[in-house]
């Protein structure tokens, strides 16, 4: 016998993939987004409820992205953005490390020597996807956008 959470939980994963309407970007940031409430111990009416207030439009699921990442990150964030949004290839995770310490401390790129970061590997991978929610990743070791329509996004009227 099927439990009824189960079949609750078929039933949320049913709703995301109708709403989804074969767009699988959309689907993924939306199951990332419900995995956090459940991280956060929710239930499942309180993920059906996260569901239902998501954008159904990817940009529009974008911008309610990056609306959602914490006022102490925006200007790091932004500029996160800005240096990969402008970047001809993806960049060092070294390059990101500077400039957020360029950031806290002004001058910081003039008067230090060029020096390794001192960040691990796992702490900048939390760091730079809470400051971008998701919307930068590191492969390897640069910093790259999600996925080209992260990119085309950014370049939108109003971004």
């Amino acid at each position: 016998m099927v439990a009824r959470k189960d079949l609750q939980i078929n039933a949320l994963v049913n709703e995301i993939a109708e709403k989804a309407e074969g767009v699988f970007l959309w689907a993924f940031l939306v199951a990332r987004s419900l995995r956090e409430g459940l991280l956060n111990h929710g239930m499942i009416q309180e993920l059906r409820m996260r569901l239902g207030e998501l954008p159904r439009d990817l940009e529009c699921l974008f911008r309610h992205i990056l609306e959602s990442v914490d006022r102490v990150y925006h200007a790091k964030m932004a500029t996160m953005l800005l240096v990969t949004l402008r970047a001809v290839e993806p960049l060092l995770v070294n390059l990101y490390w500077h400039k957020e310490k360029e950031i806290e401390q002004p001058g910081h790129a003039m008067n230090c020597e060029v020096e390794p970061a001192t960040v691990g590997s796992e702490q900048m991978h939390r760091r730079t996807n809470g400051i971008s929610k998701g919307m930068l990743e590191i492969r390897l070791d640069h910093i790259e956008f999600l996925h080209r329509t992260v990119r085309d996004f950014l370049f939108t009227p109003g971004i």
